[in-house]
């Protein structure tokens, strides 16, 4: 990474600290509180006796309440039907037989367990395994398929300034988004690429994508979440899934991308200039697949959305990318006055397409 995730770091640390506009800094316990300022309360549910309040200037509704669709999300749900395999297509397994596995599986994770009898992690850097929150990354060890699990508390939901540095970027560029809520796009995300790519006959030579699909656990809670101050003053509602899963085929690969090599920085790099950053450009979200030598994107969350990207923008090289990026963190952190921001929640093009 030619621009360092320490240098990044350094960057937002001192716009959070300086910014007179975040709601970081420090204020006056006596200063009283806009009571125009956009604000979401969160609860189970199930037990409304507990709730959570969050009030913040860059809460916006389309990274809240319209990333996830209830109909959409059981629309594309993972069937039980037999699903052939993707190398073998001979070959088929039960989608019951992996939602049965699935379950077993966050059974386990609630018992406090690290290492799993049917699954290999693959990632597992962003979960938290004492209060089950995050996303976890795992792989069948008997089945070729891969799955993510998401999971958010209404409490966490709230609070976007302990989730990492990454998370914290997203929720000052995407409209207070974070990874459960963008995670919803991944699937629709898919589609668009896979007839975005269909119709170019070069990249649809080169480019391939998994299937994907949700699946909802047996034991899962729903997140109630209620927002107001953020379109026309109007109350918005919805709920979330607060476990939720996405399978996906698993990839195949004998090498990988690397951002030294001029051959893949430039297809990768090309590649999201043709979707105008419907994808993240990082080299790590493709891999070269075995025997079709193709390039798939394996991670297709909306990147446009998840950093409040509204047009296309320039850069050649992966050091014209890492620069712009950490550019536009910086000033949606440091130099967005509330003024702009309120004028964004009504001109926002990233809620026109997700």
């Amino acid at each position: 990474m030619l621009i360092s995730r320490s240098t990044m770091k350094i960057f937002i640390a001192i716009a959070l600290i300086f910014n007179p506009y975040s709601n970081i800094s420090s204020r006056s316990p006596f200063r009283k509180i806009d009571p125009n300022t956009p604000t979401i309360t969160t609860a189970w549910q199930d037990d409304s006796s507990q709730y959570f309040v969050f009030r913040n200037s860059r809460l916006e509704k389309h990274a809240l309440f319209d990333t996830f669709n209830e109909s959409y999300f059981f629309e594309h749900h993972l069937p039980k039907e037999p699903i052939q395999h993707r190398y073998q297509p001979e070959q088929a397994t039960a989608g019951a037989v992996l939602q049965h596995i699935i379950n077993n599986l966050i059974a386990e994770i609630h018992a406090g367990k690290k290492k799993f009898e049917h699954f290999t992690v693959l990632k597992d850097g962003d979960f938290n395994y004492k209060k089950h929150l995050g996303l976890i990354v795992l792989r069948f060890n008997e089945h070729p398929f891969v799955v993510k699990i998401f999971m958010e508390h209404p409490q966490s939901l709230t609070n976007p300034y302990n989730k990492g540095f990454a998370p914290l970027c997203s929720f000052y560029s995407g409209g207070g988004i974070n990874r459960h809520l963008i995670g919803f796009t991944r699937i629709k995300n898919l589609a668009y690429l896979r007839e975005k790519i269909a119709s170019d006959p070069s990249w649809s030579k080169l480019v391939d994508t998994p299937r994907k699909w949700f699946f909802l656990p047996e034991k899962n809670r729903w997140i109630s979440l209620v927002g107001t101050h953020m379109d026309n003053n109007e109350t918005l509602t919805t709920r979330l899934p607060g476990t939720y899963c996405i399978v996906a085929d698993a990839i195949e690969t004998n090498a990988k991308t690397s951002m030294f090599s001029k051959h893949d920085s430039a297809i990768c790099l090309g590649l999201c200039k043709f979707l105008d950053l419907a994808i993240d450009p990082h080299i790590n979200n493709f891999m070269w697949e075995k025997d079709t030598h193709k390039l798939v994107v394996i991670d297709t969350e909306r990147f446009s959305t998840m950093m409040g990207f509204q047009n296309t923008v320039p850069f050649q090289s992966y050091f014209d990318w890492y620069k712009l990026l950490a550019e536009k963190v910086v000033r949606d952190v440091l130099f967005t006055p509330k003024s702009a921001l309120k004028n964004k929640q009504q001109t926002s093009l990233c809620s026109q397409t997700f």
